[in-house]
């Protein structure tokens, strides 16, 4: 059986990881990409699906963990601005979006260097010393510019 045929055998058991469907079709096209460009295709010659699933895993844990540190970011965030914008409620899903599309719009018009350590430190999740090594600037000018980029993203979504 080669990769694909294997693949859409798993397709109902990748999209069952996820809560919603539309999460686990994005989660298997995720798999279907990061086993299509692999960069061995010997390796795909004979798939397991333990390996699959194993991917399948690897990848919603790694959404998981990102979607946790947007998160942890919006609730200082909303603890700073005022609880009441980023409240979280019974539809709290189309609240979350929002809340995020907000942080992005606001995260994309920082200047570069703002910008860079904000993404670096969500993407990283790690601290501040590690981020700072990791982007090759000094841990104090990272947590300066992290505190003045989330001072423009304050004023940003106060005033939207």
């Amino acid at each position: 059986m080669d990769l694909m045929d294997q693949l859409e055998t798993l397709k109902a058991r990748i999209v069952g990881l996820c809560r919603c469907p539309h999460d686990g079709n994005d989660l298997f096209q995720d798999v279907w990409i990061r086993c299509s460009v692999s960069r061995e295709p010997q390796y795909w010659a004979n798939p397991r699906s333990g390996l699959i699933m194993t991917i399948a895993r690897n990848l919603l844990h790694d959404r998981q963990r990102k979607r946790m540190s947007e998160l942890r970011c919006l609730h200082r965030l909303g603890s700073e601005v005022g609880a009441g914008q980023f409240a979280r409620s019974c539809g709290a899903d189309i609240e979350e979006r929002e809340s995020r599309r907000v942080l992005r719009s606001a995260i994309g018009q920082l200047p570069t260097h703002y910008r860079t350590c904000i993404e670096t430190a969500l993407e990283l999740g790690g601290t501040s010393d590690a981020t700072a090594t990791f982007l090759g600037i000094d841990p104090a000018t990272f947590r300066t510019r992290i505190r003045r980029a989330r001072g423009l993203i304050r004023d940003f979504v106060a005033n939207n």
